[in-house]
């Protein structure tokens, strides 16, 4: 997102990242008994770029439960926004898997694919880029 919203050029090795591995029970239950939850928080800006447990309030837009995402923007005129969508199920994934398939065999030379290992994952996927090429 900071690459393609922002402009940025970074990498997921410019983030700073904090998994949940360290959240205990007793934190999970604390926050609950406050009314909040434990949410992984993804945050950018002015070259700041970092994810990391946060503990936010149930009625903010960001403590979205089961399987959505939300994203929080502000622009400078139009002020604050707010996206909500589904993340992580079985058809979005499988979406997000064949839109980087369609992406790395139109950025490369199509005849040349079967070099590139990123592409030789399994043969399923083989069969599908070689479906896609022809």
């Amino acid at each position: 997102m900071a690459n393609w919203i922002m402009d940025y050029e970074v990498s997921l090795k410019d983030v700073n990242v904090k998994g949940i591995e360290s959240i205990s029970l007793e934190e999970i239950m604390n926050a609950k008994r406050e009314g909040s939850a434990i949410r992984l928080i993804g945050f950018i800006s002015h070259g700041e770029i970092k994810v990391s447990p946060e503990i936010i309030p149930l009625n903010n837009p960001l403590c979205v439960n089961s399987n959505l995402n939300a994203v929080v923007f502000e622009c400078v005129y139009s002020g604050q926004h707010l996206i909500i969508g589904r993340g992580a199920g079985g058809k979005e994934t499988a979406s997000s898997i064949i839109r980087d398939i369609i992406n790395i065999v139109a950025s490369r030379n199509v005849n040349d694919y079967k070099s590139k290992k990123i592409l030789r994952m399994s043969r399923g996927i083989e069969i599908s880029i070689r479906n896609l090429c022809n």
